[in-house]
């Protein structure tokens, strides 16, 4: 009666294995790259938020600087993300930097 239950535990522990690789090599890609989908958008609008926030500090030179120092992670993580993004060229025809 011994050798029907290892036969069972040894298959039963290989399902199990199986299973947990499957979730390995199905699920775990598909979550990755709908994580950097949302952190590619993320860093988009805070670009473009950032942008327009620019635009509004007129005079302050410290809220300016902040401003460039935070569009300037976002579109470094951005170009991190995606390689070749749009970014790039919107930083060339970006607004004059507060002195």
């Amino acid at each position: 009666m011994a050798p029907p239950i290892a036969v069972l535990m040894v298959s039963f522990t290989f399902i199990s294995f199986m299973a947990a690789a499957w979730a390995v090599t199905s699920v775990l890609p598909r979550r990755l790259e709908a994580r950097t989908h949302r952190q590619i958008a993320l860093h988009r609008e805070a670009v473009a938020a950032l942008d327009i926030a620019m635009t509004r500090a007129d005079n302050d030179a410290g809220q300016m600087s902040r401003l460039a120092a935070n569009r300037a992670w976002h579109a470094s993580a951005l170009e991190t993300l995606a390689p070749g993004s749009s970014v790039r060229a919107a930083e060339a025809t970006a607004l004059p930097k507060a002195a």
